[in-house]
């Protein structure tokens, strides 16, 4: 439809000039009724459209999860240093949430509409402004993209079992293309949370 839409307006068009100078018009005419709405797709994705966009100047780390264990002579109140991280994020342009009351966790960063990376930290008082920091970061894949990639995983299975080749090889690249976007989202989410770690515990090595 989006090229025969793009044809019909290039159709309408007039251009002077020889027949063979008028057909490559038309076709760029209609290259560009095609080229126009995608990139003000691509444009809307990464700019406009809030669960799409991918914010923030966010380095992908692989996901996994890392703990921090920093000794540090130079006291600061575990909330102070949580207020650090957080607005270290903030300048990097990420979606930063806070933990309730009776969460398991105290920050997490969004890397996209699936992805997201979580903070726990706490802190041990040793005297004489003396501290032990230490921090646990870990990936977290939103459930329906886990249940959604399950299934189509499912489904491509029983189209191999069906001897239905062509389908399940595109259900199984869809279930592999949404566990590597969750893979890049948790990444982009975890990397920017741990560089803001290593940040501001650098400041009290």
């Amino acid at each position: 439809m989006p090229v025969l839409q793009a044809l019909v307006s290039a159709r309408r068009a007039a251009f002077p000039g020889s027949t063979t100078g008028a057909a490559r018009l038309y076709a760029l005419t209609a290259a560009l009724h095609l080229v126009q709405p995608l990139a003000r797709l691509k444009g809307r994705l990464r700019h406009g459209l809030t669960p799409w966009r991918a914010r923030g100047d966010l380095r992908a780390a692989f996901p996994r999860p890392r703990r921090f264990a920093v000794w540090t002579p130079h006291w600061r109140a575990g909330d102070e240093r949580l207020r650090a991280v957080e607005s270290q994020l903030r300048e990097r342009g990420a979606f930063v949430r806070h933990g309730g009351d009776y969460d398991r966790w105290d920050l997490e960063v969004r890397g996209g509409l699936i992805g997201t990376a979580r903070l726990l930290m706490g802190v041990e008082e040793h005297g004489q402004g003396c501290q032990m920091v230490r921090a646990h970061t870990w990936p977290r894949v939103a459930l329906p993209a886990l249940v959604g990639a399950a299934l189509i995983a499912a489904l491509a299975l029983a189209a191999w079992l069906d001897r239905a080749v062509l389908a399940s090889g595109l259900l199984a690249a869809l279930a592999a293309a949404l566990v590597a976007r969750a893979a890049w989202e948790s990444g982009r989410a975890l990397g920017a949370l741990t560089a803001a770690i290593d940040r501001d515990l650098a400041r009290d090595r």
